[in-house]
């Protein structure tokens, strides 16, 4: 039971994450701008018709530093642009300027998914597109609309790809610091392709070996209709490739520092790298979801992506309920929200080990929260144990 164990090892780690009461994160802000900032987000929870009004400040909170964390990772790269161009020139000016781009994508995609689990606490998944919806001045309903008005013959396939644009386009566009409307509108000027395996210049043996990894996700789909399942088996078998692509980017210019530079500057290289793989899995991460809405139901999609990170959303938040049976409705909805933020993550980990790293990452983020809540989880797990005994079950 290696791979249970593996599970269960990662279950009962602990790092020092604590989750933390809903705050706002005016510390050291202009009080006019939070203001302002408070204001744009009471407007989208306003919409949203929650009449009980602690849970619409949380919300508006949220969202508010989301709103903060947005500016506070422009402004970082604002100044380190500046810097460049005030003291730099030529090719150096021009690769820390794009240096300073990767720097900021990254930190993107490493908070991106923290906004939709933290609103998941308190809204729908209706309600949470009705709050990317108002940080992107609703350009998806009204595009998707025009379009329906414009040409009356579109078919369902059509309309289709277009709306699985707009959306892929509004979860970059609620990250971005201006020209929302412009980048929305460009998804839908981009040409449809057919779906082709990107093999080309791959080891016939690696090809083969994705193909079957993720027909295997593919055959638990349910998928009747076999060229939907190969169209699928594609776009899964392309999200893989293309993430070896980016760590085998990462992957060379870490080596190369590592032989040419030392101390500071072998270090600040090697950052680098992690930051322009963030930063590509960040442009890129929002596009599978999108190709794959096109076959997919959300419940399908959801497989696919417990497919790609071995089901340990379920696995975790089964065991959980099982060790501890009075956790309450609140809590099991945090467990949950962590758990699928981590996926998020997860999907875009470059090994196996790198997916349960994430994983354990965040059970020790939950396993901190429950402590902090009162549990005793030492004990916990050793009633637990009796009773998976008990019932014949091993550990």
């Amino acid at each position: 039971m290696i791979y249970k164990s593996c599970i269960i090892g990662l279950l009962l780690s602990a790092v020092a994450l604590h989750a933390e009461a809903v705050e706002l994160n005016k510390e050291g802000r202009d009080p006019a701008y939070v203001e302002s900032i408070v204001n744009r987000s009471k407007k989208i929870v306003d919409k949203l018709g929650i009449s009980d009004q602690k849970k619409a400040d949380d919300v508006t909170t949220i969202i508010a530093n989301r709103y903060f964390k947005l500016n506070d990772i422009y402004t970082a790269r604002d100044e380190k642009v500046k810097a460049a161009k005030e003291t730099l020139t030529g090719d150096a000016k021009n690769e820390a300027v794009q240096a300073a781009q990767n720097e900021k994508d990254a930190a993107l995609y490493r908070s991106h998914f923290e906004f939709p689990a933290d609103l998941s606490l308190y809204l729908t998944p209706e309600q949470i597109d009705a709050v990317k919806d108002g940080m992107t001045y609703g350009v998806v309903k009204v595009t998707y609309d025009s379009h329906l008005d414009m040409i009356p013959t579109l078919t369902d396939e059509e309309k289709a790809q277009i709306m699985a644009w707009l959306i892929e386009a509004r979860e970059l566009a609620m990250d971005a610091k201006s020209c929302i409307i412009g980048l929305l509108l460009s998804a839908v000027a981009l040409n449809a392709e057919a779906v082709e395996l990107n093999k080309e210049g791959r080891d016939p043996a690696y090809v083969e070996s994705i193909v079957n990894r993720s027909k295997k996700i593919v055959d638990k789909l349910g998928i009747s209709d076999q060229k939907k399942a190969d169209d699928v088996t594609t776009i899964i078998a392309n999200r893989y490739f293309k993430l070896n692509d980016i760590y085998t980017a990462r992957d060379e210019k870490v080596k190369a520092a590592k032989e040419t530079l030392t101390g500071d500057a072998k270090n600040e290289a090697v950052q680098a790298a992690q930051n322009e793989k963030d930063a590509a899995l960040y442009r890129s991460h929002f596009e599978f979801p999108a190709d794959l809405s096109l076959y997919l139901t959300p419940e399908q999609i959801d497989a696919v992506k417990d497919g790609m990170t071995y089901g340990v959303v379920k696995v975790t938040y089964d065991s959980h309920l099982d060790m501890i049976p009075t956790l309450t409705d609140e809590e099991k909805a945090q467990i949950m929200a962590w758990l699928i933020e981590a996926r998020e993550l997860a999907m875009d980990a470059e090994t196996s080990n790198k997916k349960h790293e994430v994983f354990g990452k965040y059970k020790g983020r939950i396993n901190n929260y429950l402590a902090k809540r009162g549990y005793d989880l030492k004990k916990e797990r050793e009633a637990w144990y009796e009773r998976i005994k008990a019932r014949g079950g091993t550990i």
